[in-house]
C-alpha cells in the first residue's frame, strides 16, 4: 500500500489530504486511526533527479516508478484513471536508431496515457509539452491548453483570462 503526502501536509496534518493507492483519499488527521493496527514501513521518495536517463526504448523499472509517484493518475486533462496500468508514453516521440545518445528515456520525458489518448498526440490532435518538473501542458484541437499536475488538471491562465 503506498500513502502519498504532499510536503506542506507533512508540516500540518490538519489541513492536508492524503491519497491511498488503491483506496482514495483521506484527511491526513485521520491517517493514523486509518493504519491503526497495521505496521508501516516509512520509504521517502527518491529525488527523482538522480534516476539516470537511458538510451533504450524499454523502461527501467526504477524510472517507471518514479513517474508513477509523479503522476499517480493518467496526464492527461481531468482523467482519474490510475497510471498503474497505463502505459508510459515518451512526451517526445523517441528516435529509433537516433545516431547520438541523448537519453530519450527519463523520468521528465514520460508520462503514463491510455492508448487512445496516446494515438491522438502521436497523429498531433493533441500537443503536450513538459512544464516545470511536474506539470504538463495539453493543447486540445481547438486551442485551448490544460495543465495537468500532481493537484490535478485547470485550464491554463490564459485560457481563464480569454473568458473574463
Amino acid at each position: 500500500m503506498y500513502v502519498h503526502l504532499a510536503e506542506e501536509t507533512l508540516v500540518d496534518p490538519g489541513s492536508g489530504v492524503a491519497r491511498i493507492e488503491g483506496f482514495g483519499p483521506l484527511t491526513a488527521a485521520s491517517l493514523p486511526e486509518f493504519l491503526a493496527g497495521t505496521r508501516v514501513t516509512v520509504r521517502p521518495v527518491v529525488d527523482d533527479s538522480s534516476i539516470p536517463a537511458v538510451d533504450s526504448y524499454e523502461i527501467p523499472e526504477q524510472v517507471r516508478d518514479a513517474v508513477r509517484r509523479r503522476f499517480p493518475c493518467e496526464a492527461f486533462p481531468f482523467s482519474s484513471s490510475s497510471s498503474e496500468h497505463l502505459d508510459l508514453d515518451h512526451l517526445v516521440a523517441y528516435r529509433f536508431g537516433h545516431l547520438w545518445k541523448t537519453g530519450q528515456t527519463s523520468v521528465t520525458g514520460l508520462a503514463p496515457c491510455a492508448r487512445l489518448v496516446h494515438r491522438a498526440k502521436t497523429l498531433g490532435a493533441w500537443k503536450v509539452r513538459r512544464r516545470g518538473l511536474a506539470e504538463l501542458c495539453w493543447t486540445s484541437p481547438l486551442g485551448r491548453t490544460y495543465i495537468v499536475g500532481p493537484r490535478g488538471s485547470r485550464p491554463s491562465a490564459t485560457m481563464v483570462r480569454r473568458r473574463e
